[in-house]
């Protein structure tokens, strides 16, 4: 058996567990870390900053070779966390969080008033077009007696999905010609909520108004375009351009345009959570219809993989 040098064989053993330890890096993403336990996220990360030496005696040597065995075992660990982990990731939700509260300001109208009524049933029938057993939760018993209740506040299920509808409207009392009394209803506020899987990236969403474009010129608010041209007009769109373009598809592109006559158009994507909001001058069922196909796409946008399962030797 021919003499080997113990540096060399050193080196050798530590060019191995290198190839083992990269094999396994190249399966973790970049999401993986933050969701692992704190301690082994340290531990990983402290590892790898050690690993990244150059030894030099057999001493040095041997040093790096037991702290890549203990750098390797981290990351078993945290391949044995990472598919709980996964599936808790992407998963899609089904109950809806604690109630959200739009952020918009209004004058909250008399419910008891003639024209509120009837605005409120209009709305009602549309939601139960949608889905016949919708949830209208404003007509249940003292509701208006509440603080700060909305107009209409369902929960229906859009090809599937659940939705939540928060609807307000800015109204004021006063007198007509004759001297009657009569309530002006001026826009009608809309916010639609929908659960989307916790890997869902950020994204926000605003109509393009020279305020925001001043803050773009002045880098205070990133500005992404997706490739659709009327679209990257209309909006100003901060995300990560990858998920941009992954979120908002050519069905939302074309139910954001149209939305988009309203001028006050809002989506934020992000913690589970896709959140609409939008102005009308009247409650028309398409303009839901489009709010609605928005954030079904983004529902059903591709979930954001942990990790990458080891590939079999027949796939290598």
């Amino acid at each position: 058996m021919a003499y080997r040098d113990p540096i060399e064989a050193a080196r050798l053993r530590v060019e191995r567990a290198r190839e083992r330890i990269a094999d396994r890096e190249e399966r973790i993403t970049e999401a993986l870390l933050p969701r692992l336990p704190k301690r082994l996220a340290r531990s990983l990360r402290s590892l790898r900053e050690q690993a990244d030496t150059e030894p030099e005696d057999l001493e040095e040597l041997g040093q790096l070779e037991r702290l890549l065995e203990r750098y390797q075992r981290a990351l078993d660990r945290a391949f044995e966390e990472a598919p709980k982990l996964d599936r808790r990731f992407n998963r899609l939700p089904t109950a809806f969080p604690k109630r959200h509260m739009p952020n918009f300001s209004y004058m909250f109208p008399d419910s008891y008033e003639e024209t509120t009524r009837r605005q409120r049933q209009t709305v009602h029938a549309i939601v139960r077009g949608f889905d016949v057993d919708a949830t209208l939760n404003d007509l249940a018993a003292g509701y208006f007696n509440r603080d700060t209740p909305f107009v209409v506040e369902a929960c229906f299920r859009f090809e599937g999905a659940p939705i939540r509808l928060h609807m307000m409207l800015s109204t004021f009392q006063g007198t007509d010609a004759m001297g009657r009394a009569i309530v002006y209803t001026w826009t009608s506020y809309y916010c639609l909520l929908m659960l989307v899987r916790p890997s869902t990236p950020r994204l926000e969403l605003n109509w393009a108004s020279a305020g925001r474009s001043l803050l773009k010129l002045i880098g205070l608010k990133r500005d992404v375009a997706v490739g659709i041209d009327a679209l990257d007009d209309a909006y100003h769109i901060d995300a990560d351009p990858d998920a941009a373009k992954r979120l908002l598809t050519p069905a939302s592109g074309e139910a954001l345009m149209r939305l988009s006559q309203h001028r006050s158009v809002r989506l934020e994507v992000g913690d589970g959570l896709a959140r609409l909001e939008y102005t009308a001058k009247r409650e028309h069922g398409a303009e839901l219809v489009d709010a609605a196909t928005v954030l079904r796409e983004i529902r059903n946008s591709k979930p954001v993989p942990l990790y990458r399962r080891k590939k079999s030797a027949r796939t290598r």
